[in-house]
């Protein structure tokens, strides 16, 4: 897939394996290539006891090379252990030795997860260690999170985790606060809706100044509606609010190291409907207010746009489904309609797993957020549902 804005082709190829080489000793590892770059993942595990767990494992990502990056990530090593202290507490400890571009992290992590009954889990999480970074300097890094979810049943189901981080170096340059936050919410208020809420943020101060701080929210609320009695027919109307100020060394929401900033509101209606056991037809409106500036200016100007999303899906056999989709966008500012499309084809390897192939045309995203999105070509797509 080809693609523009900072943002790198996307074509990838790879294979995967899980063994149980005895009793006690498993083996999971994966490789993949692409346009990117190298990937891949090995995890050697031995358990002893049903209580006990040691593991080896490293990890090739090649997405994470970028701003800050002088050199192509060589991944990152783990060596830890978990261990079970009875059906309600497990605890984990972890050496990290990381190497992403031009640093070098030593870090040890340490975890507790508490069930204290069969709907509430607790999480208490500690990282600290140094960052060895030959262009900027070393710093030391230091993050505590604590986290908890509540789920009742498939009706009620809630979580939220917050982290904060502070790294210190030897001068203002390495000098950070960061705070994370994301929590979820969903409910089943009726036989027939569903309340869904999301929250995702970041704030990130910078000791050099504001041109280096980096704000990200974004806080989404839907309303998803499949009556039972009818269940051919789905709905789900979301209002969604993205506030995106990027440092001038950070990535945008959309993964580009030189986009823009933006203050954007969405609301969205998504619908499907089954005409058949074979076909079935769906659509999407959305319409974006937004205010967008130029990374490291200030100076923000109107960008308002609707999205229209129709699409068709032919379950032609019980593995097998044809889908085509066609997109517009209008800008009311530049009055400019924008179209694309893509076709696809899919193959269901279980329940919930599925991997497609296809091919795009155009320069419009689906995602009403994504400012600076151009691309087109083969893509190849894998999903997962639960």
């Amino acid at each position: 897939m080809e693609t523009e804005g900072g943002l790198s082709d996307d074509n990838r190829l790879g294979a995967g394996v899980d063994a149980e080489i005895t009793d006690s000793v498993s083996l999971a590892a994966e490789a993949s290539d692409g346009d990117s770059g190298m990937a891949g993942k090995l995890l050697l595990s031995y358990a002893p006891t049903e209580n006990n767990e040691i593991y080896l494992g490293y990890t090739l990502d090649p997405t994470r090379s970028g701003a800050g990056s002088a050199l192509a990530d060589n991944g990152r090593v783990v060596l830890g252990g978990r261990y079970r202290y009875s059906e309600q507490l497990t605890s984990y400890a972890e050496s990290i030795y990381d190497m992403p571009g031009n640093q070098r992290t030593l870090t040890q992590a340490y975890g507790l997860t508490y069930t204290p009954t069969d709907h509430w889990t607790y999480g208490l999480g500690l990282e600290t260690g140094r960052v060895r970074d030959n262009a900027s300097g070393d710093f030391d890094r230091t993050a505590v999170s604590f986290g908890a979810a509540y789920s009742r049943d498939e009706d009620l189901s809630m979580r939220a985790r917050l982290e904060y981080r502070t790294e210190d170096g030897e001068g203002d340059a390495q000098d950070r606060d960061t705070v994370g936050l994301t929590a979820g919410y969903s409910n089943k208020v009726t036989p027939n809706w569903r309340i869904l809420a999301d929250v995702d943020a970041l704030f990130s101060d910078s000791a050099e100044g504001d041109f280096r701080d980096g704000e990200y929210l974004r806080a989404s609320l839907g309303y998803a509606y499949r009556p039972v009695d009818h269940e051919r027919f789905n709905m789900l109307l979301r209002l969604t609010a993205l506030q995106d100020q990027p440092g001038e060394d950070q990535v945008d929401a959309n993964g580009n190291t030189d986009g823009p900033k933006q203050r954007s509101q969405v609301v969205s209606v998504s619908a499907s409907y089954d005409l058949s056991r074979h076909f079935t037809l769906g659509g999407k409106l959305g319409y974006r207010t937004s205010e967008v500036a130029p990374r490291g200016t200030d100076d923000f100007s109107p960008n308002t746009a609707t999205l229209m999303v129709g699409r068709i899906d032919w379950h032609v056999v019980d593995k097998w489904d044809v889908l085509g989709e066609s997109r517009v966008l209008y800008t009311e500012e530049t009055e400019t309609t924008e179209q694309g499309a893509l076709v696809g084809v899919y193959r269901h390897i279980n329940d919930n797993v599925k991997i497609g192939v296809g091919y795009e045309w155009g320069a419009v995203s689906d995602n009403e957020t994504d400012l600076e999105y151009d691309s087109q070509g083969l893509f190849l797509n894998l999903v997962g549902k639960f």
